[in-house]
């Protein structure tokens, strides 16, 4: 087997892998972030079948087959320029009253809070059961958790649990979300304000990491594709300098 057919087999595989890695990234996105969730999926899904058909082409020196991964790739190789450009535009600060107004607008924010409400990020939080403020303090509060699963911090409440929390002074500042905030588990602060906030920053976090991660996986299959047409040209031209 020639020594470049091997090496690509190599690089195709580790890209299978990748792919992999990037469709349980995708799985693993929130629920309510669908409008990445979905796109990411599906890619990564069309990508681990064309790196193993290109493993395979490179291994059984298929050239049909070779080629028709290879267009693949380049297909999804534009596809993933788009998503990553989308990506990171979406998370600019030009684009931040669409994201607020298609997530936690009048018209989609009923849909976004079911979603919420679904989520385990309360039962997580209240899971962990802290016995103390300082206990409660270590914790690593997810986004989600902070604005929807606790009173603001300005609003003085006082730690009992995770889900109950006292008004020392029984009195309420020009905050709304502190009389919105109720102790029972099924209210918390979902209809608050710092819940919406708090939401969209967590779908903007997640937007913002698969547009970096799908960056360097890019930027390898960019490789992968070079080196493929490389040994094309090889196969091409077998008296061309090079691997044989």
């Amino acid at each position: 087997m020639a020594v470049g057919h091997r090496f690509l087999g190599v690089l195709n595989f580790v890209a299978f892998l990748l792919s992999l890695s990037i469709l349980v990234g995708g799985i693993g996105l929130s629920d309510c972030n669908n409008f990445v969730q979905h796109p990411v999926i599906a890619v990564a899904a069309i990508l681990m079948a064309a790196c193993l058909a290109a493993t395979a082409a490179a291994c059984f020196r298929a050239p049909r087959l070779f080629w028709l991964s290879f267009l693949s790739m380049l297909v999804l190789v534009l596809v993933l320029c788009g998503l990553v450009v989308f990506g990171f535009v979406l998370t600019g600060d030009d684009y931040s009253q669409w994201r607020q107004e298609r997530l936690a607008g009048d018209k989609n924010w009923a849909k976004t809070l079911s979603c919420v409400r679904r989520s385990p990020e309360c039962r997580i939080l209240q899971e962990e059961d802290p016995q103390s403020l300082d206990d409660f303090n270590d914790l690593s509060i997810t986004h989600i958790q902070s604005g929807c699963c606790l009173p603001p911090t300005e609003c003085g409440f006082v730690f009992q649990s995770v889900t109950v929390w006292t008004n020392p002074t029984n009195t309420t500042l020009n905050n709304t979300d502190c009389s919105t905030w109720k102790n029972d588990p099924s209210i918390l602060c979902y209809d608050c304000q710092s819940c919406k906030a708090e939401t969209v920053a967590s779908i903007k976090y997640d937007w913002k990491e698969a547009a970096r991660n799908t960056t360097i996986f890019l930027v390898y299959l960019i490789v992968i594709f070079s080196f493929g047409c490389y040994t094309l040209h090889q196969s091409a031209h077998p008296g061309w300098k090079g691997y044989s």
